[in-house]
């Protein structure tokens, strides 16, 4: 089924609020399709064709969405979801690239999961998460550093952040020089790092959001490794850090 079918069926469908999409690449070459549904509130979208070539712009408008879930294999100038004012909560895990179009769409959320690897042009964006409390971030995605700063500088209101790597052997170490955020919400009440491997650029990244969050009140790693001696160094350099909040707790496992 193309996209121009999938247009006409969707528009004979305008009280439609959940939908759930598989699609398959191959069938929808070069077609440009605008999608309008006034009543979704669930939408959730699937695409694990991993060679693109000459697909077309298709675009979902749903000005009531309330929750979204993408797990795509495509670079996202060529998926759009349009128009969510609404959206209260993302999981999106995509492989291939997002754009900054496509970020600034998610900015109204409340809790958001991302595992999204950033095209060139998104370190330099300003996009401001006016909405967002939970933050979970896949760190298994290349330049994710750049994307936890804008976060970080830019979503006032963040209460919980997490921290996910799901690397058993990583490639790309965790950059100590790592453009630092020119602020973090005064909000931030948890933060979470699951799979923590204690690497130099882990640490100074750890320590920076615990010594600059003025209201921290647990700050929780799991350690991925098993070795008692490496997570026990792991422990000792992150109880000798200075936490500004004096209410901090330091939940290690």
């Amino acid at each position: 089924m193309g996209y121009a079918c999938l247009h006409k069926i969707l528009r004979g469908c305008p009280y439609l609020q959940n939908l759930k999409m598989c699609v398959n690449e191959e069938e929808h070459e070069g077609e440009d399709t605008t999608i309008a549904l006034p009543c979704l509130r669930h939408l959730s979208l699937w695409d694990m064709m991993r060679y693109k070539s000459k697909s077309g712009v298709f675009v979902i408008e749903a000005p009531r969405l309330k929750y979204l879930k993408i797990i795509d294999d495509v670079v996202y100038d060529s998926r759009r979801i349009e128009n969510m004012p609404n959206l209260t909560e993302a999981y999106v895990d995509i492989t291939q690239g997002v754009t900054h179009k496509f970020l600034r769409a998610l900015v109204s959320a409340r809790r958001l999961y991302l595992c999204v690897p950033l095209l060139s042009e998104v370190p330099s964006m300003i996009i401001y998460f006016y909405r967002l409390v939970h933050l979970n971030l896949n760190i298994c995605a290349q330049g994710w550093w750049e994307l936890l700063t804008q976060m970080l500088q830019n979503s006032p209101k963040l209460v919980s952040l997490k921290l996910i790597d799901e690397q058993q052997y990583p490639t790309d170490e965790t950059p100590d020089c790592w453009k630092r955020p020119s602020s973090i919400p005064d909000s931030l009440e948890t933060f979470a790092w699951s799979g923590y491997k204690g690497r130099r650029g882990d640490l100074e990244m750890a320590t920076f959001i615990m010594k600059n969050a003025t209201r921290l009140k647990t700050a929780t790693f799991l350690p991925q490794c098993n070795d008692t001696d490496a997570k026990y160094k792991m422990l000792k350099d992150l109880v000798s850090v200075t936490t500004t909040s004096n209410s901090c707790q330091l939940l290690f496992d």
